[in-house]
């Protein structure tokens, strides 16, 4: 498991940012989101991953990804300024809340094989978020395993915990939101 935190200036430096994309989270496919391209032009490991793995349906964003250690799957939660507000936490205080989940994820041996950020203002509206990339030859049943897991039990879980108005009161409109207004 590797655990790393990506930070404004790397996300800015396309030389240091680890990922490239190959698809967006609704599943067009694009080459490292510089022109589009057709299921053919995927590099084969890519190509299991998108009629396998990918979907729409497991809580977190699903995107298609090359990494400094090859292609893969990613699994990615979002942590915005609406869920930051409605958690009563600023979003500082968000994003080590972010940092806090990806830690535990990194701890967890369903991830023992995956790549674990937690990048600042990197996504969507200056949004912090947590990404995992999963190897391509990962399998299916393990893959939504860990999906599952991830969602249901990590994602947004420090945050929840923290939540708290700035009058020092529980906050229950933090409860079950999972970062979307």
């Amino acid at each position: 498991m590797k655990l790393r935190i990506l930070t404004l200036d790397q996300i800015k430096n396309e030389d240091a940012y680890p990922l490239k994309y190959w698809s967006n989270a609704c599943g067009d496919l694009h080459h490292h989101g510089e022109y589009d391209i057709t299921e053919a032009n995927l590099p084969e490991p890519l190509k299991r991953c998108y009629h396998d793995l990918w979907g729409e349906d497991y809580g977190s964003l699903c995107y298609l990804v090359e990494s400094r250690d090859g292609y893969g799957i990613a699994l990615i939660n979002e942590y915005d300024e609406c869920f930051a507000d409605d958690c009563g936490l600023s979003m500082d205080d968000l994003f080590k809340s972010t940092m806090t989940d990806a830690f535990d994820v990194s701890k967890c041996e369903l991830f023992s094989e995956a790549s674990v950020y937690a990048a600042e203002y990197c996504g969507f509206d200056d949004c912090h978020e947590l990404i995992v990339v999963f190897p391509a030859y990962i399998s299916r049943e393990t893959f939504q395993r860990a999906a599952d897991a991830l969602y249901n039990k990590y994602a947004y879980r420090a945050a929840k915990s923290a939540r708290t108005t700035k009058r020092g009161e529980n906050n229950e409109h933090c409860e079950g939101v999972a970062g979307d207004c």
